[in-house]
């Protein structure tokens, strides 16, 4: 009896220690995956970059307490992209809670004012947009938007205030 059990810990030693060899090798094995050339890791996300180089941003603060907005966006692209999200915010914090702010999407082109395709969906308290730039491979393009938003100035008995979080960060 004592040797049974003797023979099954050995057996269950062996599966214990043939589970870690093999896990060991997968693990090798992914990371060389990762890591070779064309792979997912940083060799192939260092071939794919996007970054803005300059936001500019015009409001114009209309009697009614409606805000146009005019953002110019650069991105410069590195590899190949679709085009660019921007997040806008749609509901601002007021003192009585939550208020929409009447968000109305009016046009988003290049330099030249050609219209570029675009999708949106709401995310939290944000517009998402998705901008469509054609040529987004190694290029630097500029994407154009113009909104309006229908409660951007708020006023107080004292005072009228304009709170705009631009970027969209919260």
């Amino acid at each position: 009896m004592a040797e049974a059990g003797r023979r099954a810990l050995r057996r269950r030693l062996w599966t214990q220690r043939g589970a870690w060899l093999l896990a060991c090798l997968l693990s090798l094995g992914l990371a060389l995956l990762l890591l070779a050339p064309g792979g997912g890791g940083a060799a192939g996300a260092a071939g794919r970059q996007l970054e803005l180089t300059d936001f500019q941003m015009l409001a114009e603060v209309a009697r009614d307490g409606s805000v146009q907005v005019r953002e110019t966006l650069t991105a410069r692209f590195q590899g190949s992209w679709n085009g660019i999200r921007r997040q806008i915010p749609v509901l601002a914090n007021r003192p009585g809670g939550l208020e929409p702010l009447g968000l109305k999407l009016l046009s988003v082109t290049d330099t030249d004012g050609t219209a570029y395709r675009t999708e949106s969906r709401q995310v939290g308290n944000e517009e998402e947009l998705r901008i469509f730039v054609p040529g987004a491979e190694d290029a630097t393009r500029k994407a154009v938007l113009r909104y309006r938003v229908r409660n951007g100035l708020r006023f107080y008995d004292d005072h009228d205030e304009f709170n705009w979080n631009v970027t969209g960060n919260g």
